[in-house]
C-alpha cells in the first residue's frame, strides 16, 4: 500500500468487550428488517456484535458472517481480513488467525492494530507452546516414575 495510509481498525482488546444487549438487539432488529437484502454495513455490524459475545456459538456465527462479507464485498476485504484474524485469535485458532493476518499485513504492513494483533498472536503461540512442553514433560516424568515403580515391584517379587 505504498503511499496510502493504514485503514483504521479497533484495538485487539475490543473483541473482549461484549456489545451491550440493547445495542445488540437494535443491530439484530435492523438485520432482520432488511432481510433478504441486508446492507453491507448491517452485516458488518451484526458480525462484530456476534464475535464480541462470550457465547462461542455466537462468535462462530459472527465469523461466518465476516467470511461472507469478505467473499461478497471486495471493497471491504482488507478490513475484513483483520476481523477474521481477530476472531480466529479469540477462539484460539492461531494458525488460521496468522494466515488471515499475514494476508492483511502483505497489503498493509504498517497497520498498527494488525501489528499489535501479530504480537499478541506470537505471545499466545509461544505461551501455548511452553504449556504444551510442560504437559509433555509432566507426562514423561509420570510415565518414567510408573515404569520405575513397576520395575521395582517386579524385581522385588523375584527375590
Amino acid at each position: 500500500m505504498s503511499g496510502q495510509t493504514s485503514i483504521h481498525l479497533p484495538e485487539p482488546s475490543a473483541i473482549q468487550k461484549p456489545v451491550p444487549i440493547e445495542e445488540f438487539l437494535q443491530i439484530k432488529e435492523q438485520y432482520d428488517s432488511e432481510h433478504p437484502l441486508i446492507t453491507l454495513q448491517t452485516k458488518f455490524n451484526l458480525a462484530w456484535a456476534l464475535v464480541c459475545s462470550e457465547n462461542l456459538q455466537q462468535v462462530q456465527q459472527g465469523l461466518t458472517l465476516f467470511c461472507t462479507v469478505y467473499r461478497d464485498f471486495p471493497e471491504r476485504r482488507l478490513e475484513t481480513l483483520y476481523y477474521i484474524a481477530l476472531t480466529q485469535y479469540k477462539i484460539k485458532q492461531y494458525e488460521e488467525s496468522r494466515r488471515y493476518l499475514n494476508m492483511l499485513l502483505a497489503k498493509d504492513p504498517s497497520n498498527p492494530q494488525a501489528l499489535r494483533l501479530k504480537s499478541l498472536l506470537y505471545n499466545a503461540v509461544t505461551t501455548e507452546g511452553y504449556i504444551g512442553m510442560a504437559v509433555v514433560a509432566g507426562a514423561v516424568v509420570s510415565a518414567a516414575a510408573l515404569v520405575g515403580w513397576a520395575s521395582k515391584r517386579m524385581f522385588s517379587r523375584r527375590r
